[in-house]
């Protein structure tokens, strides 16, 4: 019996659509959010890019993914709107990407549930 190990194909497919997602190949009317979880690799530059490794970690995106925001670009830490250069390396984020460019960043925490609750 075979055993078929869809996972690892999956996360490629997602990687290499956010990784299209940010290049902007897509058509130029177009504008499919996608959605991209990671962590910060290198924070935004001059240009306000910023570099994230996924969540999934494939082959395909390993060295991470140049995410482009420009003035439009809501950042949200802690619940509260920031700027791109607020974001730090380490900092793990859900980014909503929209023909190429970041449209929304929120820092994501990771907290354990209460006992209890």
């Amino acid at each position: 019996m075979r055993k078929i190990v869809l996972a690892p194909m999956l996360m490629a497919a997602l990687g290499l659509a956010a990784a299209a997602a940010v290049a902007g190949s897509g058509d130029a009317g177009e504008k499919k959010p996608v959605m991209l979880y990671g962590k910060i690799v290198k924070a935004a530059d001059e240009k306000g890019v910023l570099v994230i490794l996924p969540k999934d970690k494939t082959d395909v995106n390993k060295d991470g993914v140049k995410v482009a925001t420009d003035d439009k670009t809501v950042v949200m830490i802690d619940g509260k709107e920031a700027r791109p250069a607020n974001l730090k390396e380490g900092d793990r984020v859900k980014v909503t990407i929209v023909a190429g460019v970041a449209e929304r960043i929120e820092k994501v925490r990771a907290e354990t549930p209460k006992a209890g609750a």
